[in-house]
């Protein structure tokens, strides 16, 4: 075979091998874009049956998905689509929700309370973060998660205003009523039970309670405490108690345990009063 016969095979079969090749990677590519189709519809599908809001926008702000319970929320269909998102949002968190996007994009992990304005004008809160959206390897957008905690807000709202009335009866109560946690030390104290310190509520608070009574007054108190803290069970005291300028004063105290959400006693209130 002559030299231009071998460098004619040589040639062919260079072109064999890159069609060979081509075919492969062609091959190659069709598999990783149907598994990335497979993937896609997959997570589309976790996303739309999800119970959590999930609103997906491009790099400029601008809603490209959002899953039916996104949609029941804002009380909008297809025309949440294109908007931006702060068209959705309360217009006194507009400038704050924008600089959380931005730190979004840059990979921020904030977590925050939203307050959403639904198509009819409603007012709904919602938790929500969010992660950076990528597709082939460059920052496509924002995956914004949420959760509607507006009913948890309101039970929020009521208990601060409950507490608020009860603080506002408890300064006006002639009674001593106060709060020790869990490590002795002052939690609260009304005005009526400061006075009989002469000093202020807020520089009593913090205080441990051996600060503030003689050594044998306060382990007799802080007998009482324990016993509370520990049993779970209200307990009913007379005892003497010298108080700075007054002398020794008898009072009678109803100590009744604090409980948490998960009904561990955290703090004994308590309520004084002067029987001497």
């Amino acid at each position: 075979m002559t030299d231009h016969a071998n460098s004619e095979q040589n040639h062919l079969e260079r072109i064999a091998q890159l069609e060979a090749a081509l075919e492969r990677e062609t091959l190659l590519r069709i598999e990783s874009e149907e598994l990335l189709a497979e993937c896609e519809d997959r997570y589309r599908n976790m996303m739309d049956r999800s119970p959590q809001l999930v609103i997906e926008t491009d790099i400029h702000g601008h809603v490209t998905y959002a899953n039916p319970a996104a949609h029941e929320l804002f009380g909008y269909s297809d025309e949440m689509y294109g908007s931006h998102i702060t068209r959705f949002v309360h217009p006194e968190d507009i400038e704050t929700e924008l600089q959380v996007f931005e730190r979004g994009l840059a990979g921020g992990k904030d977590t925050i309370l939203s307050r959403i304005v639904t198509s009819s004008g409603d007012l709904r809160y919602v938790f929500n973060n969010s992660i950076p959206r990528y597709r082939h390897g460059a920052l496509d957008g924002l995956i914004i998660f949420g959760m509607d905690v507006t009913e948890l807000k309101k039970i929020q709202d009521q208990l601060e205003n409950s507490e608020e009335r009860y603080r506002a009866l408890a300064e006006a109560a002639e009674d001593y009523i106060y709060l020790f946690d869990e490590d002795l030390r002052l939690a609260y104290v009304n005005r009526a039970g400061a006075r009989q310190f002469r000093d202020e509520p807020e520089r009593l608070t913090g205080r441990h309670i051996t600060d503030l009574f003689p050594e044998q007054t306060a382990h007799r108190q802080e007998q009482s405490l324990r016993q509370v803290l520990k049993t779970g069970q209200s307990l009913f005291v007379e005892n003497m108690y010298p108080f700075l300028g007054r002398g020794e004063v008898w009072l009678s105290a109803r100590l009744a345990p604090v409980r948490d959400s998960q009904g561990r006693v955290t703090a004994v209130l308590g309520i004084s009063r002067d029987i001497s």
